[in-house]
C-alpha cells in the first residue's frame, strides 16, 4: 500500500514517549552501534499532504495489527488522500464496509474507516462521528483509489461537505 502524490520527505516525529530505551548492537563495530533510543506508542508524517498529516499506532486491543488516522486540519479537503494496493488482483467492499483487496490468493482487510471531528475545547473535547466508507465505484478495479468505497487507488471523502474542523 502507498501514498499517491504525497510528500516524499515529510517531517517525521514521535509521539507519546515510552518509557524505557532500545539499544542496537549489530556486528563488532561499535561505531554502528546505537544506543538509548527512545521508542513511541505513534509515529507522524506531518504534511504527507498539504494540511493532512498521517499517524501510525498499534492498538492493544488487536495487537500485532498496525492502526493509522489521517489528520486532516480545518478548512482541507480530505480528497486528496488516495491509497494505491499494488498488485491487487480484484478489490471488494465486504457487508460490514471494510475493503478486502486480495493479492497472490490472500485476503488482507482494510476495516471501515472511522471518520470524525474533533473539538479543540480544553474541558470535555469530543469527537462528532461522520459517515465514511470505501467507494468502489470511484475508479477502476485495478487502480484501486478510501467515501473512505474502492478498486486499487482509494480517495478518501466524507460524507459531510463542511471542514471547518479538524478531522481524524
Amino acid at each position: 500500500m502507498r501514498l499517491v502524490g504525497a510528500n516524499p520527505s515529510p517531517r517525521v516525529k514521535g509521539l507519546q514517549e515510552l518509557p524505557g530505551k532500545s539499544n542496537y548492537f549489530l556486528g563488532m563495530d561499535p561505531g554502528k552501534w546505537r544506543t538509548n533510543i527512545s521508542t513511541f506508542a505513534k509515529v507522524s508524517y506531518e504534511e504527507i499532504y498539504p494540511g493532512i498529516s498521517l499517524v501510525y499506532y498499534g492498538n492493544p486491543a488487536k495487537p500485532g495489527e498496525l492502526e493509522y488516522d489521517f489528520v486532516v486540519a480545518p478548512g482541507i479537503d480530505p480528497k486528496a488522500i488516495k491509497l494505491a494496493i499494488q498488485g491487487a488482483r480484484k478489490v471488494t467492499v465486504d457487508a460490514r464496509d471494510d475493503l478486502v483487496p486480495q493479492l497472490d490468493g490472500q485476503e488482507i482487510r482494510l476495516h471501515k474507516p472511522l471518520v470524525y471531528e474533533q473539538d479543540k475545547k480544553k474541558s470535555n473535547p469530543r469527537r462528532h462521528n461522520i459517515d465514511g466508507s470505501y467507494r468502489p465505484d470511484a475508479c477502476p478495479v485495478h487502480t484501486p483509489r478510501p467515501h473512505v468505497r474502492g478498486g486499487t487507488t482509494l480517495p478518501w471523502t466524507k460524507a459531510d461537505s463542511t471542514f471547518g474542523k479538524d478531522i481524524l
